[in-house]
């Protein structure tokens, strides 16, 4: 995201965890309002900012379907990385991407996180084959959500896309699609492999530009499981008045509000500000 983020830019971090994106970009020079649903992520929110010197950043909690608390047109950058996929009525999903949508400046960016539902089947062959029932299937496809109430579930409360569906979603609101990308891919379920490379291995699999063909051509012929890509959790990025692409595992949408941009968003992960580990940056 940073070819989007500038430090001029005022930021709302809506479902912000514990703040790993909230203060990469207070690094960066941002002013920002970091956020979330539970008051003791707000609380350890508050706690780094007065122990790191933060003065352009506050904390506090919001629901991300209810803005009222700031004015229209507030911000330069909306961030929506966590709550789309613990949103499980549609209803609310409608809501919290118009409240983004509302708080936004003309031209402002909105990035979305989502997670693919496709993605589920093979997570689940390589992860905990147990789940591989029709009822748990039937679950992913028919209702796209799962609850912690549900008996034996292995997760929380989500809610699972298809890139068709957030592409709607956003688009039905008027956003304009800036990038769609996957940010995990298959590296979540090759992590112990890639791992295990040598550094020459690795540096040679993300470097060389044969490699980068071959996963594209495979990508590309490839699209169509289940009606489209096998992919896990996909970010959206948008102007707030355009719309859409594909899907892997951990995906972004970048919309902005009015005019359009290209190219790849470029996110930030672990607590670093960089990956988490190798398969996380595949």
């Amino acid at each position: 995201m940073d070819k989007y983020i500038s430090a001029e830019h005022k930021i709302l971090d809506l479902g912000a965890g514990t703040g790993i994106y909230s203060f990469y970009y207070a690094d960066k020079g941002s002013s920002i309002i970091s956020t979330d649903l539970t008051p003791k992520h707000v609380e350890i929110i508050q706690s780094k900012i007065e122990s790191g010197g933060y003065t352009d950043m506050t904390a506090e909690a919001a629901d991300a379907t209810d803005l009222s608390g700031f004015e229209p047109g507030s911000f330069d950058a909306v961030f929506c990385l966590g709550p789309m996929y613990h949103l499980r009525e549609r209803a609310d999903q409608r809501k919290c991407i118009s409240e983004c949508l509302r708080v936004l400046k003309p031209g402002g960016i909105l990035a979305v996180a989502y997670i693919n539902k496709f993605f589920m089947f093979p997570y689940l062959v390589k992860g905990d084959s147990r789940f591989l029932t029709s009822r748990w299937m039937a679950k992913f496809l028919e209702e796209g959500r799962i609850s912690s109430a549900d008996e034996d579930c292995f997760w929380t409360y989500a809610y699972f896309h298809t890139p068709e569906e957030i592409e709607q979603l956003l688009g039905d609101h008027g956003a304009d699609k800036l990038e769609h990308a996957a940010t995990d891919g298959i590296g979540v379920i090759m992590r112990d492999t890639v791992n295990g490379f040598s550094e020459e291995q690795f540096d040679s699999s993300i470097s060389s530009k044969n490699m980068l063909r071959a996963v594209h051509s495979w990508h590309q012929q490839s699209r169509s499981v289940c009606g489209t890509e096998i992919a896990a959790n996909f970010r959206a990025i948008v102007e707030k008045d355009r719309s859409f692409v594909n899907a892997d595992e951990a995906c972004l949408c970048v919309f902005i509000r009015i005019f359009p941009a290209t190219s790849e968003a470029d996110l930030v992960r672990g607590e670093d500000g960089g990956p988490a580990n190798r398969a996380d940056r595949l």
